[in-house]
């Protein structure tokens, strides 16, 4: 997925990026995972 296609998903909540790039390489916490609005989610970009 891109950083952009990521930001839109995650309008919700507070997300922290990490890394270079456009395409998100990993995120925690992983895919499925209920969080709630307001939570952190981390992303690591990398081309």
């Amino acid at each position: 997925m891109s950083r952009e296609e990521a930001t839109n998903n995650l309008k919700s909540f507070k997300v922290e990026y990490s890394g270079e790039g456009g395409k998100v390489v990993y995120q925690s916490p992983s895919s499925g995972t209920q969080i709630y609005e307001g939570e952190v989610v981390k992303l690591m970009l990398d081309d």
